[in-house]
C-alpha cells in the first residue's frame, strides 16, 4: 500500500515538472503583459546578460487597435485627452490664436472651455463640463478624478470635482502663455510644458502653490552639454513624487528631481521620441523615424520606423541609465503597433491608464481638384 501511494505521488509531481517545462501557445494578436512590470521593482539586482534575455522573450506578439472612437467630427474637435482607468476626458477644442489662412492646418495655439467625459470601455458620454472658470484652457489632467486646467489668457490654474463643480484656482503669473502639458505631482508641485511667444523653444515651469513661486527651465538648463548642440525639450512625464522625466531632442533622458532643481541623472534616448507617459514602470514613447542603426539591436528597433509605433523602455530600480546604444538596448520591451485610423495621421496628443494607451491623431487637409478638405481628428487605443 504503502508503495502505491508512494508511486501516485511521485507520478503527480512529474506531472507537474513537465506542465511547468511545457512551451506556452501564443496566437498572433494576443495581448502579453510584460511580467516586468509588476516583477522587477521588488525584485534584487539582475545582471545585463540574464535581465537583457528575459526582456527579448516577452512579449512578442502586437496587439492590434482596441478600438477607434467614432465620437469625434469636425465641428467638436478635440484639444487634448487624458484618462484614468474608468473615464476618457476630452478637452473640445474653440477658436485659435492663428489667424488667416493657416488655421485650418495649424493645430498650436488652440484652446478650448468645455470638458466631455466619456465612458472609457465604450465611449458613451457620461457627462459634460462647461465652466466659465476654464477661461481659455490649452491644457488639462486628471489627478484622483479631479480635474486641473490653464487658463492661456490669466495664468490660472482652475481645480474642478469629478462632477465639475469649481473648487479653487491658482495664479501662477504664467499670464499670456501657452501650455499643451499640465502634470500635477504628489507633492503638490503643478508642472507645465510651456511656450512663452511663437518661436520660442519649450520650457517645463515649476508652480509652488503653497509658496507662489514658479521656476522656468529651458533645455540648456535641465542638460548642459556644448558638444550636444541646439536642443528643445521634445516631453516631460512624472517619474515619482519628488522627480520628472523629461525627453531633449538630443537623444537624452534626464531624471529632473523639481524639489532640489536639479539634474539628477540622464542616459542617452531616442532622438525621434514624441510623447511620453511611464506607468508601472515602463516610459511608453512614441517615435518618428528609426531609432537606432546598431544590427546588434534590430530586435527591438527595427520595426520603430513611423509614428505608428510606441516603444517601451523599462525604467525600475535597477534601471542601470546607460549611456551607450548597446546598453540602453538591454532595457527596451519590443514596440508596440499604432495601426492608425488614417495614413495621413500623426500624433497629436497620448494618455494612458493601467490598461490601455490612448492616441489622438490629427488628420491634416488635402487638396483634391484645386479644394482643401477639412483637418479632422481621430481617437483610438489599444491594449498595452
Amino acid at each position: 500500500m504503502y508503495k502505491i501511494a508512494l508511486t501516485l505521488a511521485v507520478t503527480f509531481i512529474m506531472l507537474l515538472i513537465g506542465a511547468g517545462c511545457r512551451t506556452q501557445m501564443q496566437n498572433p494578436g494576443d495581448t502579453i503583459i510584460p511580467p516586468t512590470v509588476g516583477n522587477f521593482s521588488g525584485e534584487g539586482p539582475k545582471s545585463s546578460d540574464s535581465l537583457n534575455n528575459m526582456l527579448n522573450i516577452s512579449p512578442f506578439a502586437q496587439p492590434s487597435t482596441d478600438m477607434v472612437y467614432t465620437l469625434l467630427d469636425k465641428t467638436s474637435s478635440p484639444l487634448s485627452i487624458s484618462a484614468d482607468n474608468k473615464y476618457l476626458y476630452l478637452l473640445l477644442g474653440g477658436e485659435s490664436t492663428v489667424n488667416g489662412e493657416d488655421m485650418e492646418n495649424n493645430v498650436m495655439d488652440r484652446y478650448g472651455s468645455v470638458i466631455e467625459i466619456r465612458n472609457v470601455e465604450n465611449g458613451s458620454l457620461v457627462k459634460t463640463i462647461n465652466n466659465k472658470n476654464m477661461g481659455m484652457c490649452s491644457a488639462f489632467t486628471v489627478k484622483e478624478s479631479n480635474l486641473y486646467t490653464f487658463d492661456m489668457k490669466t495664468g490660472r490654474v482652475s481645480l474642478f470635482s469629478s462632477g465639475g463643480s469649481f473648487l479653487t484656482s491658482y495664479d501662477t503669473g504664467l499670464t499670456g502663455v501657452y501650455a499643451d502639458k499640465i502634470a500635477i505631482a504628489d507633492n503638490r508641485f503643478i508642472l507645465l510644458k510651456i511656450r512663452e511667444n511663437a518661436g520660442d523653444s519649450r520650457k517645463i515651469a515649476v508652480f509652488n502653490p503653497d509658496t507662489g513661486e514658479v521656476s522656468k527651465y529651458k533645455a540648456y538648463r535641465l542638460y548642459n552639454s556644448p558638444a550636444a548642440g541646439a536642443f528643445d525639450i521634445i516631453d516631460f512625464s512624472l517619474f515619482d513624487k519628488e522627480s520628472v522625466l523629461v525627453g531633449l531632442s538630443c537623444g537624452r533622458l534626464i531624471l529632473f528631481n523639481i524639489e532640489k532643481a536639479v539634474t539628477e541623472k540622464s542616459c542617452v534616448f531616442p532622438m525621434t521620441a514624441g510623447f511620453m507617459e511611464y506607468k508601472g514602470n515602463v516610459l511608453y514613447y512614441t517615435a518618428d523615424a528609426p531609432v537606432y542603426l546598431n544590427p546588434g539591436n534590430t530586435a527591438n528597433f527595427s520595426n520603430i520606423s513611423m509614428p505608428r509605433q510606441a516603444g517601451r523602455l523599462l525604467i525600475n530600480s535597477e534601471f542601470s541609465w546607460p549611456q551607450s546604444e548597446e546598453e540602453l538596448g538591454k532595457w527596451f520591451l519590443n514596440s508596440l503597433n499604432l495601426p492608425a485610423a488614417d495614413k495621413n495621421g500623426r500624433h497629436y496628443d497620448m494618455s494612458s491608464n493601467t490598461k490601455y494607451l490612448f492616441f489622438l491623431d490629427f488628420i491634416p487637409a488635402e487638396q483634391t481638384e484645386d479644394k482643401y478638405s477639412k483637418p479632422g481628428f481621430s481617437l483610438y487605443r489599444i491594449t498595452k
